[in-house]
């Protein structure tokens, strides 16, 4: 009887190996979760995770916004091996997701984003959370929408995340907000403020 219910057990898992090799990774790494991070509206853009993409592409750059709004976005720029980028936007409305929109971004849109990128700190720490420093009673903070910030290179992967009303610095506001216009949305920036 003893053989009976092993074998029954292994049967059992071998039924399970191929559902968990087939499972869609994780959005967001193991760190970055068990910090805290990866709220959960990213997941609703179906965008692929970038912490497992590296040598699919030289280099990637995303920005998520959501939270406290029923829609939310992404934007992600692709660099491919030649050294072309290519961008893709993405809207989750609140009741359904949208078509991915590809557009085309220029080689001064990039200079002009990796110049913000550095003045801004991103990606300096890992993971990075963006906490207020403000102190008091007028130091509260009760909504506002969270920004993610991702990149993925032969550097490795790196996640930053922060309130654009609450937590985030001009600085890595100027980031999202050109990642904004190279995606030809310059109505979002309104959710930066």
């Amino acid at each position: 009887m003893a053989h009976h219910v092993t074998l029954v057990a292994a049967v059992a898992l071998l039924g399970v190996v191929p559902a968990i090799a087939d499972a869609k990774p994780s959005l967001f790494p193991q760190t970055v979760l068990a910090a805290g991070g990866g709220p959960s509206f990213p997941t609703k853009l179906d965008e692929p995770p970038l912490w497992n993409s590296q040598g699919q592409t030289t280099q990637r750059i995303r920005l998520f916004i959501g939270g406290s709004t029923k829609a939310s976005w992404s934007v992600r720029l692709d660099q491919s091996q030649d050294g072309r980028w290519m961008g893709y936007f993405r809207e989750h409305d609140g009741h359904r997701l949208r078509p991915l929109v590809r557009f085309s971004v220029s080689g001064v849109d990039v200079q002009e984003l990796e110049a913000l990128i550095a003045k801004s700190k991103l990606w300096e720490i890992y993971p990075q959370f963006w906490q207020s420093t403000a102190t008091g009673p007028g130091a509260i903070c009760l909504d506002g929408m969270t920004v993610i910030f991702e990149t993925v290179s032969s550097a490795g992967y790196r996640y930053s995340e922060g309130n654009a009303q609450c937590t985030l610095a001009p600085a890595q506001l100027a980031v999202a907000a050109k990642l904004m216009r190279m995606a030809g949305h310059t109505d979002l920036e309104r959710l930066l403020h």
